[in-house]
């Protein structure tokens, strides 16, 4: 099968094409989920897996390696359930979080096909036991 993505990675910090040998290439085959992402917020990110081109000229050697998400074990606050959520999150997750509006409206109003975590789902459980049981109250 074709690479997903082909790019080349140059000191300038530029793209190139696949012509410019003279740049470390790197080409992404697939991805992987990993096992701890029914325990945290990944936001849909994944293991890439790929491989680093050397810069040689004459015989450029293939190196196999994989792109790991940007996980961060971060504390949140939870409006609706009153407490800190101590929960493992991805750079992604956190500006989904800020475009939101917050934790408590990115757990509730994101589709849980999208959340694909079991911590969310129970964490969106949680959320919405607490907030019948506040209505219901109120009522």
């Amino acid at each position: 099968p074709p690479p997903l993505a082909l790019w080349s990675l140059c000191l300038d910090g530029q793209q190139h094409n696949m012509a410019a040998r003279l740049c470390a290439q790197q080409i992404l085959r697939g991805s992987a989920r990993p096992t701890r992402a029914s325990r945290s917020l990944l936001g849909g990110k994944n293991i890439l897996f790929g491989s680093k081109i050397a810069d040689d000229k004459k015989t450029p050697k293939k190196n196999s390696r994989k792109w790991l998400p940007n996980v961060h074990t971060k504390r949140i606050r939870s409006d609706v359930l009153e407490q800190t959520v101590t929960v493992k999150v991805t750079s992604h997750t956190l500006r989904c979080i800020d475009k939101a509006g917050g934790f408590d409206e990115y757990i509730l109003n994101t589709k849980p096909k999208d959340l694909d975590s079991e911590l969310a789902l129970q964490l969106r459980a949680r959320m919405e036991a607490t907030l019948a049981e506040q209505q219901t109250n109120q009522a």
